[in-house]
């Protein structure tokens, strides 16, 4: 570039320079650069017409940049709003009138409610993320199928721990009914009244 734009002559070859630099030669190198380069003068219009090109530029990037990032949070809230839905829908599905009387098949339930509401909170930290980055409706119908299924799930949470407790109060009941029961069987035997 030195040699084609402005005219000094090569006194130094690449290969020399990296296999034995000699300083006296980049020392004259550079002098001869100074030289031709010292009545170069730049105008004030050309260094604002410069920083006016940079500063645009820099802008793109950062609008590329915000855009690229406000795509990727949209992706991530559709995602979102399509598990909080399928959440949401498998908790709506759970029948509670199909008389559910054995301890063990509420208990069940109750557990895997228990799942739908650790994914429920594994998600908040991703939602109230995206509510506060992205500011648009996406972020708005993502907060509100987040809030509607939370209340979903915990309202089938607290339905199935009323019919745990109350199903166990009948079983406890019954057991307790079945121990008198047996407990008189036991106390006629050994009066010898229950063969009489």
């Amino acid at each position: 570039m030195a040699q084609n734009r402005l005219k000094i002559a090569p006194i130094l070859e690449v290969a020399d320079l990296m296999e034995k630099p000699d300083s006296k030669c980049i020392q004259l190198y550079v002098s001869y650069l100074y030289e031709e380069l010292k009545d170069y003068k730049v105008s004030e219009t050309d260094v604002i017409s410069e920083q006016n090109s940079l500063k645009s530029l820099v802008q793109l990037v950062m609008i590329s940049r915000s855009l690229e990032g406000s795509n990727k949070l949209k992706e991530q809230a559709h995602t979102l709003i399509k598990k909080l839905r399928e959440v949401k829908n498998s908790a709506e599905n759970i029948n509670l009138e199909d008389g559910l009387e054995k301890v063990e098949v509420l208990q069940t339930l109750h557990g895997e409610n228990e799942l739908r509401i650790k994914d429920i909170e594994s998600f908040r930290g991703e939602v109230e993320a995206i509510r506060r980055d992205l500011k648009d409706s996406i972020a708005k119908e993502l907060w509100e199928i987040f809030m509607l299924t939370a209340h979903v799930v915990e309202s089938l949470q607290q339905r199935l721990g009323v019919l745990v407790l109350d199903n166990f109060q009948e079983v406890t009941k019954q057991w307790y009914d079945q121990i008198e029961i047996i407990g008189q069987k036991v106390e006629k035997l050994g009066t010898g009244r229950y063969f009489g």
